[in-house]
């Protein structure tokens, strides 16, 4: 489908965009940039294009071009929390964690959504050591859940910084049976390197995602 709408609209920004995203989650990273990059140079001032432009760079391992683009971004759209919380987690793949906790207190601020943000600066603060703010995270995302479902996501990003396997498994586990749209594609997220061969997450990975 996302072909189809190429074939029909070749100039089409947003067709690439998404199609971009598709790629990314498949893992398929250099396809996913060509077409971020395509969508980009079709509608250079939209703040989504831009941030998925870097966030995609981000997962190539293409940090110092990932914080460019970002800043590139938030000079059209200094407001966009989305952009403050890529720039964060291109910051803390290169382990400058007070500049990632800065952009997502900022994102938080900005209206970010308030689960995913405070998982990922419960996670900077876990990786920078502050062991104290992290538990402070989790306290606030138990409180969230379950009214709010992507906590269980939230909290198992944050107690993978802590390097808690069982309960970075646990989460990930309610989260899935929640039916959390965001564990598509959790095979390619970093926060979950340390638990990709534990057979408990490959087993919800496919469930999740289905074989590859």
């Amino acid at each position: 489908e996302f072909k189809r709408a190429l074939e029909l609209g070749h100039n089409y920004a947003p067709a690439h965009h998404w199609y971009s995203m598709y790629l990314a989650v498949e893992g398929r990273k250099e396809q996913a940039l060509a077409e971020a990059e395509k969508a980009s140079e079709l509608d250079p001032l939209s703040p989504v294009v831009g941030a998925n432009l870097a966030k995609i760079l981000q997962e190539a391992g293409k940090y110092d071009k990932a914080i460019e683009q970002a800043k590139k971004t938030l000079d059209l759209e200094p407001d966009y929390a989305v952009t403050h919380a890529v720039l964060g987690v291109v910051y803390q793949d290169k382990r400058r964690y007070a500049e990632a906790i800065t952009e997502y207190k900022r994102a938080l601020q900005l209206g970010g959504p308030p689960g995913e943000m405070r998982g990922l600066l419960g996670y900077a603060y876990a990786v920078s050591g502050n062991r104290t703010d992290a538990e402070k995270i989790i306290a606030e995302l138990k409180a969230l859940w379950p009214r709010h479902t992507h906590a269980a996501l939230d909290l198992a990003v944050v107690f993978s910084g802590l390097g808690d396997k069982e309960n970075t498994l646990y989460w990930l586990e309610k989260a899935q049976e929640m039916h959390v749209s965001d564990l598509i594609g959790i095979r390619q997220d970093s926060h979950f390197v340390e638990v990709r061969s534990d057979p408990r997450f490959q087993a919800l990975v496919q469930r999740v995602d289905g074989p590859k």
